[in-house]
């Protein structure tokens, strides 16, 4: 049975070697699972996820890929043409140049099967031929919890809506009702990290007031 060639994304090395992410339990089980893959990433891969891990992370990423014998595929002057015709075509999900450049050398090379955390954008994507993306790992988070950085509340009424919007990102529940969503519950400025309650709202403790400035992170 032969291999299947897929390409590696920066936010799937980034779980892999950075234990506190909130997809490292999955994207570890993941790669447990006895599968036949011929693994292919770009140098520009390596270098955006090195940013995001210690050095010890970095060490891991360094060695998994000589061990794994990943395929890293150099980019010359001759891909550049591709890799703007992206950025041009995708111009409204404003992708970033290590994006561009997997979805061009995609193109190049015909594999069109991806191991990344990025549904929205490799949704969207598609290789000259018209195909999509294919996800191989459907990655899931670990259970989040948000912590909060106590602020005076007086400083922007559009400082609600963010805090809406962030809690939704982190949680997956829907902002609703208000500008405010849902159940934001606040009290004087104080000190202390709320937590999130069993309805996926932020509950300050006693005396604490919160602002739309949040911190999401591993439990």
């Amino acid at each position: 049975m032969p291999n299947i060639a897929a390409w590696v994304d920066t936010g799937f090395l980034v779980a892999l070697f950075a234990r506190n992410d909130p997809y490292h339990a999955s994207a570890v089980e993941f790669l447990a699972k006895p599968q036949r893959l011929e693994l292919h990433s770009l140098w520009p891969v390596v270098a955006e996820a090195s940013f995001f891990l210690d050095t010890s992370g970095k060490i891991a990423l360094l060695s998994w890929l000589e061990r794994h014998g990943v395929i890293l595929h150099a980019l010359s002057v001759a891909e550049l043409p591709a890799i703007r015709g992206i950025l041009k075509k995708y111009h409204d999900l404003a992708p970033d140049f290590t994006d561009a450049a997997l979805v061009a050398l995609a193109g190049i090379h015909g594999i069109n099967k991806i191991i990344t955390v990025d549904v929205r954008d490799f949704s969207a994507y598609r290789l000259p031929d018209g195909r999509a993306f294919e996800r191989l790992w459907l990655s899931r988070r670990s259970p989040m919890k948000l912590v909060a950085i106590v602020l005076t509340f007086n400083e922007s009424p559009h400082l609600a809506r963010c805090l809406a919007s962030l809690r939704e990102v982190a949680t997956g529940i829907p902002a609703r009702g208000g500008v405010c969503g849902d159940p934001l519950r606040t009290g004087r400025a104080g000190d202390g990290a709320g937590e999130v309650d069993d309805r996926g709202g932020l509950t300050p403790r006693l005396g604490q007031e919160v602002t739309a400035r949040e911190v999401c992170s591993a439990q």
